[in-house]
């Protein structure tokens, strides 16, 4: 252990460095951690960095660390007596496991599969990127995915204050591998004590019925069935929906049901077998479909009367007028009162209930592509349903990758531009997705000024996703350069962004191949699976002198940050200073100043397991 002496943080109070850490990125938090092993630091660092395990498969670390490394720290702890909550593993709250690729993963590979072809066309450039990875679809030794099951069960094991596990997977995952985890996971909450969040996609269901056969107990469950093929057609939909209602059936206390299908329904009956399924629920808190598939016409409304986040997809659907119709009036039945509402293209049953029905919402979300359908709600959509919602508004998502038939869905800076007019009107607004760039032959891009507009307007702002139509490469390609000239260019000496914290960002699923060309620490080896690509800017401040030489003054700008690779459906964000547990300074990872050398020994053998650095192994 390092002399107190010599290290200065060991001398301040644990609240300070608490503090301290509250302000570290988790990369930062390690380094802490590993550099000065005294019992405040570990305290204190423990508490934020194990609130989330993520253990995942297809990661360099993964392929050059293996799983029995990880589990030399569990292997001599006793479970059974009292020194287990002495172990950081028990301060554990989330526990996220991914095994979506279970892939061999090479530097080699890593490198190859991010080069951008520049020279190709941005759709040829896509396939090829595909191609490239289908031929790096190596399965991981068999002893390596008997090793992670075993190490997800002494995870399991060590904790003594999990309150929630989240499962991705995959039919690519074996079977065996799939059925071990689910032994692991899927008993009854009341003997495992935490809520289980569940998201699997099945290809060929015909033959993979046995992966979903395997769960039971969830309470938050995702299905997403893709066919052999790119088509609806490639499948049936009678079996896929049998087997999801039988996965509902064995999930008593369900709290939040996703189904997605490839799958054509010509015939309500199809779907008969899920439908009945969902006709018993009680306590749906979470609804997430495609209404093609059908499993919504004439159910028990009853059932989703307690939903407070719903979906909807339309995907394909020649009926979505009368089907969305048909929920609404459900849901005004049973008077549920939702808050959050995401729903493909905007059309007149969904004015409608935002407009009588649906109490204010606190997230709204309007996506998809929409070519001249119901022009005439666009105005409308601004003027009243804006104003109706704005305030209870936190999220707004308006995202017409059509936007070049009409531009009254982005913001621009012009004086009859309905969502100039509107947005200021939510004032507790948090979260905007919204357009903003016009121009075929020339492209503008008023995303600066819809920043220097909307920041005194909206004082909880603090994030802003930019969106782009994605229908002419060519004219993506304009509007992409405008924005990083204009967000290059842009600097303001006004007070309105003093002390304000805010962030622009764009998540591109073509992982850089199509949009902002990609920014990351140099020599930095980038993850080989991953869903896509987040890039961001920062507002920052400089201090600089005055033009005319009287005073300094504050300069602030767009800081480019480096990339994010996301590699789960919901980002893991770091837990929010008001999230994170106080809890007293007597917690298990807390020991007085003259603790044991051996105590700090035994807490040093179980950091190797989570660090990102693989010569730590």
């Amino acid at each position: 252990m390092i002399p107190t002496e010599l290290n200065p943080l060991a001398a301040l109070p644990y609240e300070l460095i608490r503090e301290i850490c509250l302000n570290l990125d988790k990369t930062s938090l390690k380094s802490l951690r590993l550099a000065y092993p005294q019992p405040k630091l570990r305290a204190a660092t423990a508490k934020l960095l194990f609130q989330t395990i993520e253990l995942r498969l297809g990661t360099l670390e993964w392929s050059f660390a293996g799983a029995k490394s990880r589990l030399s720290h569990l292997d001599g702890l006793s479970f059974s007596s009292n020194e287990s909550f002495d172990h950081p593993l028990a301060l554990c709250k989330k526990l996220l496991i991914d095994t979506r690729y279970p892939w061999v993963v090479t530097p080699e590979g890593c490198i190859k599969a991010n080069q951008v072809p520049h020279d190709r066309v941005p759709h040829d450039a896509w396939l090829e990127q595909r191609r490239m990875f289908d031929d790096l679809m190596v399965l991981i030794p068999e002893k390596q995915r008997t090793e992670f099951v075993d190490l997800v069960g002494g995870v399991l094991a060590a904790t003594r204050n999990l309150r929630t596990v989240e499962w991705r997977t995959t039919s690519s995952l074996p079977i065996q591998i799939h059925q071990g985890i689910s032994s692991l996971l899927c008993k009854p909450i009341d003997t495992r004590g935490f809520l289980l969040d569940v998201a699997i996609s099945v290809s060929t269901f015909s033959d993979k019925c046995e992966y979903l056969d395997a769960l039971s107990n969830v309470q938050y469950v995702a299905i997403k069935v893709v066919g052999s093929g790119p088509h609806r057609g490639d499948h049936h939909g009678l079996e896929e929906m049998r087997e999801a209602g039988e996965v509902v059936k064995r999930c008593p206390d369900i709290k939040g049901f996703e189904f997605y299908s490839q799958a054509p329904v010509f015939a309500y009956a199809t779907s008969d077998a899920l439908r009945d399924a969902l006709r018993d629920l009680d306590g749906l808190e979470v609804f997430k479909v495609d209404s093609n598939l059908g499993f919504t016409h004439e159910m028990d409304w009853t059932s989703l009367k307690d939903v407070k986040d719903l979906w909807i997809s339309v995907e394909g659907s020649v009926t979505h007028n009368e089907d969305l119709e048909e929920l609404y009036d459900g849901l005004k039945t049973v008077g549920t009162r939702l808050n959050k509402l995401s729903v493909e293209s905007y059309i007149r049953p969904t004015h409608n209930y935002l407009l009588q029905h649906c109490s204010p919402l606190t997230e709204l979300e309007i996506w998809g592509y929409w070519y001249g359908i119901n022009q005439d709600l666009v105005h409308a959509f601004w003027d009243e349903i804006i104003p109706r919602h704005a305030p209870t508004l936190r999220k707004l998502k308006v995202q017409n990758h059509a936007q070049s038939e009409n531009k009254s869905w982005s913001w621009l800076n012009k004086s009859d531009n309905k969502a100039k007019a509107s947005l200021p009107k939510c004032k507790d607004l948090e979260e905007l997705t919204i357009g903003f760039c016009e121009g075929t032959l020339t492209s503008t891009s008023w995303v600066t000024e819809m920043v220097e507009d909307l920041v005194p307007a909206c004082p909880r702002l603090f994030d802003i996703h930019m969106t782009f139509e994605l229908g002419d490469s060519n004219l993506l390609a304009q509007h992409v350069k405008s924005t990083l000239t204009s967000l290059d260019a842009w600097s303001s000496t006004s007070e309105i962004f003093n002390g304000r914290s805010l962030r622009l960002s764009h998540e591109d699923i073509s992982k850089g191949v199509v949009c902002f060309p990609k920014q990351s620490k140099p020599d930095a080896i980038p993850p080989l699976w991953y869903e896509s690509l987040l890039q961001s800017w920062e507002l920052s401040r400089a201090i600089s002198q005055a033009e005319d030489g009287t005073a300094d003054q504050t300069v602030y700008r767009f800081e480019r940050l480096d990339d994010l690779y996301l590699s789960n459906e919901r980002l893991v964000q770091p837990a929010p200073r008001d999230e994170v547990d106080d809890e007293d300074d007597d917690d298990p990872a807390f020991a007085a100043d003259d603790a044991e050398a051996e105590d700090d020994a035994g807490a040093e053998d179980g950091e190797a397991w989570y660090s990102d650095d693989p010569d730590l192994y």
